[in-house]
């Protein structure tokens, strides 16, 4: 039997707190479903009022909760003055949460509420930031009347503590997270666009001055700077959603881009920071300027960056040293083209370092967090160079630094060679499966060059091609084993020289089941 619905604001909160206390499972089922059907009922919306003003955390939070039911299910029927107070009874219930020591799963849930009005009512709202942040220097909800251009938003955030900076930014960060779920084009939310973007200034001098906090070593403080890149993760996310007409929203965005590198060496900054740059790198690199890769690479420069990569390499798999890894990588993916035509000292450096990943101690290679996507970078590097190097346009010279690089330090020699054992065999496949059929006539000279690299530099050289060679997916299956053989012994012997372009057209040509004969 189905308990009745509370008739009074008592009955309403004694269920909210029964159902945090111990009880079979039916019962906390059937409480469970009386406090929907409350929230569902017309009495949902004074009930939630009245909880909101209770002392205890989960009563407010089942408050801000049973708005954000009602608002999706019932703001059709609510008139343009309905609306009207509810914003501002929102408003000022938020405000005052921040006031009264409210925890944060209310403060979260009062600003979802907010963000839900928005979305159902954006000329409700025009200047949501401005507006709520105003009412949090003020310590009450102010009539939205009150709050136009003329107000210097900097002085407006300079009042508000961390605490309430913080709120702001929970807000501005839900507004654009909902905002990407929906359907803005749709009638029922048009105009919804023109209002988000209206409040793109409040919104960027909001995580500036966060990030403009950075000199305190306050731990509410670095709150504020964590939450601030968390915010501006959520609005490059929605910038890349709406793309196609956000140029001005992309290239405001951008600014925060430099303090967010920055954070990177700041311990407190450091999870949010790279878990972002290495978001963007991965999947928006084209949001970043030349200046921001300028700005990464210079990072992986310093001193800094030079202890976490050695911890790593030494076999640091702690959360943080194995983001370090992956933002490497994911700098290197971006920029992979870049790096293969670098003839500079720093991209060389670079390349070595990713290199050296390969080679990093710790777990074994199927439980290795670093090592899978290193290689994975790599096999995209060798595609990437085997194509530049027989296109018609590229040169083959970044092969010769690639395959010849002999750094005077041991170690890095040692981890080099060890790269190289994982990556020859990726390089030799690529250039036998060209050679071996694939390529066009034009292309042939062009690969031959990294072949006489490859043969006249790693003593491997024979294991490599000899495995590429008789590989079940090698494209000249009517080649016999003699011949594969022939070919080989041929290639080795000419160690690089000239005759080599020779050798390899003639393969080419049995390969593509041409007759096989080769130069003596």
């Amino acid at each position: 039997m189905d308990y009745p619905l509370p008739s009074t604001i008592q009955e309403a909160e004694a269920m909210v707190l029964a159902l945090y206390q111990p009880a079979p499972p039916e019962t906390i089922a059937k409480i469970q479903d009386t406090l929907h059907r409350m929230q569902r009922a017309p009495s949902g919306w004074w009930i939630a009022r009245d909880l909101l003003g209770h002392a205890d955390d989960k009563v407010k939070f089942f408050g801000a909760l049973t708005l954000i039911v009602k608002l999706n299910t019932e703001s059709s029927s609510l008139s343009s003055d309905d609306a009207s107070e509810l914003r501002q009874n929102l408003v000022g219930w938020f405000v005052k949460s921040l006031d009264d020591g409210s925890g944060a799963m209310v403060i979260r849930k009062l600003s979802s509420a907010l963000v839900t009005f928005f979305l159902f009512f954006p000329a409700q709202w025009e200047f949501c930031i401005r507006h709520l942040c105003c009412s949090l220097s003020e310590g009450t909800a102010l009539p939205q009347e009150r709050i136009d251009g003329s107000i210097n938003m900097s002085h407006i955030l300079e009042t508000l503590h961390s605490r309430k900076l913080q709120a702001a930014l929970w807000f501005a960060g839900s507004l654009v997270d909902e905002a990407a779920k929906i359907e803005m084009n749709s009638a029922r939310h048009v105009g919804l666009y023109e209002t988000l973007t209206r409040n793109v200034p409040d919104a960027l001098a909001l995580m500036s001055h966060c990030f403009s906090r950075q000199g305190s070593a306050d731990s509410t403080s670095y709150g504020t700077q964590k939450d601030s890149i968390t915010c501006l993760q959520s609005w490059i996310w929605f910038s890349q959603r709406i793309s196609s007409h956000s140029d001005e929203l992309i290239g405001s965005l951008r600014a925060l881009i430099r303090p967010t590198i920055a954070s990177l060496a700041e311990n407190e900054l450091y999870e949010p920071a790279v878990e972002l740059l290495s978001d963007i790198l991965s999947n928006y690199s084209g949001f970043l300027t030349e200046d921001h890769y300028e700005s990464l690479f210079s990072l992986f420069e310093t001193q800094w960056s030079r202890e976490r990569y050695q911890r790593l390499v030494e076999g640091d798999f702690d959360f943080d040293s194995v983001q370090f890894g992956q933002l490497m990588i994911a700098l290197g993916d971006s920029k992979v083209e870049a790096l293969i035509h670098g003839v500079d000292d720093r991209s060389s450096r670079f390349l070595a370092h990713l290199r050296g990943l390969l080679s990093a101690q710790g777990y074994p290679v199927s439980d290795d967090k670093i090592f899978v996507p290193a290689l994975e970078f790599w096999s995209t590097y060798v595609e990437t160079l085997t194509d530049s190097i027989y296109s018609d346009e590229e040169e083959s010279k970044p092969w010769a630094t690639f395959m010849t690089l002999k750094p005077t330090d041991e170690g890095m020699r040692e981890t080099i060679d060890h790269a190289l054992t994982q990556l020859g065999p990726l390089l030799a496949r690529s250039i036998v499966h060209n050679i071996g059929g694939n390529a066009s006539r034009s292309e042939l000279d062009r690969l031959s060059e990294p072949l006489k690299k490859m043969v006249n530099h790693h003593a491997k050289a024979r294991i490599w091609l000899e495995q590429a060679l008789n590989d079940s997916s090698f494209p000249g299956q009517q080649l016999s084993g003699d011949e594969k053989a022939l070919f080989l012994r041929k290639i080795i012997n000419l160690r690089g020289s000239r005759g080599t372009n020779q050798v390899v057209r003639e393969f080419w040509l049995a390969a593509r089941g041409s007759k096989f004969a080769y130069v003596s």
